[in-house]
This record gives C-alpha cells, structure tokens and sequence, in this order.
C-alpha cells in the first residue's frame, strides 16, 4: 500500500496503544570498550562491562548497549511499552498476522521481550522496562528516536505502520511526489522512528531529548570541552519543529541532540517538500538522497 493510502481494516495498531519509547539501542563496534569509553566520556553514561561481553552504558533516560560487529552498524532496537497488558496487546497483534518472533537478547534491560525483522533486517525488540535508573549520571538527554536509511522506504513504511502499528505523522515528497522521508510515532512525540531514502542502509542517525534550548546549550558546551565537535547545527527541523544539533561518535555514527520536538496526540499527516528548508529552516541540510 502506498503511503499515504487510507489504511487496510486488518492493520494494526499495536506500538501506538502499547505507547511505545525507546528504551535502548544496541551498536555494533570493531572495537566496543572504546566506543564505550566514548559513551561514557562524551554522552555522560555510567558503563559497565557485562558477562557477554558486551558493554552496557547508562545515563538518566539513556542505555546503550555496545557489541562486537562491524562498524556504524546497528545491533537492536529496543522499545519499552506502558506495562504488562499493553505488553502482551503488542505480541498477540503480531502472533495475529502470523510473523516469525525472535527470542529476546535484551535481557539485561527487558523482561519478557521478543522481536521481529523489518524488512531491512532490523531487529526491533518490544518488552517491559527492568531497568532502574543511575543515580547523579550526566546532563539530561533521554533517548527518543532512532532513523534508518532505506533503498526500500514504501516497503519499511508499510511495515512500521501496518505490521507494528505505528501512526504516519509526517512525509516528505519531491516534485514527482515520490516519498523521500517519512516520520512515524509509537507515542505522542511526533515521530519515534524516521526513515529516509537513501544510498546507505542501516542506521543514519539516533537522538536525545534534552527538554529545551538551554538543555542544547548545555550539551554543546560539554561537546566541546570533551573534544566532539558538532558536526550539523545547530538548526531547527521543519517536521517536528523541534531544534538540533548533530555529533559523530568514535565509529562515526551520527548523533543528534534534540529539543522542542512537537507533541501530536492526533493529527492528518502532512506532506512537506522535498527541499533543504524543510530538515533545516535555519541552514544547510543533510538530504540523503537526491
């Protein structure tokens, strides 16, 4: 179904009424203790070295879990949901339209978690949050959205919003009205999930949520004390509204720091324009594919 389409009866509604977050991210890395190190250096986390060999790094609203892999490649996604019955909505909603669930491999952060693949090969886990939160970590930062790059966006579209039940918010189209960039929502921030066409498969970006301008300032200034310096920015989106700035982390993964993103509680989608004002109203925008 192309998107925009008024929606299929069967589609699902799962990851919107579960209320679905971010709850964690898993990267891959040649080298994970020293991205680690980055992590909690730079992004202001606790780390710790797990039993699997891999590393856990953890502020307040913040966990990411780093393994061995190849580089600026993404491990899992991991959403929380609001608790238990919403949980158990989510698995049969899938169970319903038949897919293959994985067994969990979040179980240090996620009970009762299990998974499935977009048809990138993604791994998007759901489950129920165990962790609790350290105590005097860093500056505020909780992590909210994450976005791919895709050769494929009407299929990855379809299945965000079809299979797992996420709500279209904004898309963005060119003259031809092809869809460059679509913005899609678990909850009621404006999007959790963003995809864009692009060249590069995998993982283009993912963002924090520091509250407001000053929460930008803030980490700006920590940025440039431990020697990252802000690779996009700052500057102010088009869908969402909300302001940015960009990192890269020790691999190279982009990193955005990000306030003021709109609440949508219900709302048509809108189409935006394929043009640089549209992912930057104040400047220079990273278009991802032509």
């Amino acid at each position: 179904m192309v998107c925009g389409e008024t929606e299929k009866a069967t589609m699902s509604f799962a990851a919107i009424s579960a209320d679905a977050y971010v709850h964690h991210i898993s990267l891959n890395s040649p080298d994970p203790e020293a991205l680690g190190r980055f992590y909690g250096k730079v992004l202001q986390m606790e780390v710790e070295h797990l039993p699997s060999g891999s590393w856990l790094c953890r502020g307040p609203h913040r966990q990411v879990v780093i393994e061995h892999g190849a580089r600026k490649t993404l491990g899992h996604i991991g959403f929380a949901v609001r608790n238990s019955d919403a949980l158990h909505f989510v698995r049969k909603e899938l169970e319903r339209q038949d897919v293959r669930l994985l067994k969990s491999v979040c179980g240090d952060l996620l009970d009762d978690a299990f998974g499935i693949e977009d048809p990138d090969g993604n791994r998007v886990f759901f489950g129920a949050s165990k962790c609790t939160e350290p105590k005097g970590v860093g500056l505020y930062g909780a992590l909210q959205h994450v976005a791919y790059g895709t050769q494929r966006l009407g299929e990855m579209v379809g299945f965000y919003r079809e299979v797992l039940g996420f709500a279209e918010v904004d898309r963005v189209r060119n003259e031809q009205g092809e869809l460059k960039v679509c913005f899609l929502r678990s909850n009621h921030e404006h999007h959790t999930v963003a995809i864009f066409q692009s060249d590069r498969v995998g993982l283009d970006h993912h963002a924090y949520e520091v509250g407001d301008w000053n929460g930008i300032r803030d980490w700006a200034d920590s940025f440039s004390r431990e020697g990252a310096p802000i690779t996009w920015g700052p500057g102010r989106h088009g869908p969402g509204n909300n302001l940015f700035i960009f990192i890269e982390d020790a691999d190279g993964n982009n990193i955005e720091v990000s306030a003021e993103l709109e609440v949508v509680r219900d709302r048509p989608a809108i189409d935006w324009p394929f043009r640089p004002s549209t992912l930057n109203i104040w400047g220079p925008a990273r278009m991802r594919s032509a």
